[in-house]
């Protein structure tokens, strides 16, 4: 089973105003971590992925903040819901094997 397969995938663009896809970055596999204040990239973070790492940039600290608290949530969520799929495969109780869970955009 595959979860990011069913939405676990980020689309990343360049630009203020992005139409075309850069690249897309699969939730489960990838971490993330706040950089260091240095020079003129101000509020950046990091997207890790076994194929590659991506620095982001937020408007402000409060806007990275609530990104990479999301993305991380987004994660969890994921690795809590391959807990369950693997736990529902060697029960098989029948049940649905869980809620579901809504993740809205950073404000």
């Amino acid at each position: 089973k595959d979860p990011a397969g069913k939405g676990g995938l980020a689309t990343l663009a360049k630009g203020s105003r992005p139409t075309t896809p850069h690249s897309t970055v699969a939730l489960l596999t990838s971490t993330v971590k706040m950089d260091d204040e240095a020079g003129e990239m101000r509020f950046c973070f990091r997207l890790i992925s076994p194929t590659g790492a991506f620095t982001l940039q937020a408007q402000s600290d409060e806007d990275r903040k609530s990104w990479i608290d999301m993305i991380q949530a987004v994660i969890n969520c994921l690795l809590n819901s391959v807990g369950r799929a693997e736990g529902a495969d060697e029960s098989d109780d029948g049940g649905d094997g869980g809620g579901s869970s809504a993740i809205g955009t950073p404000v």
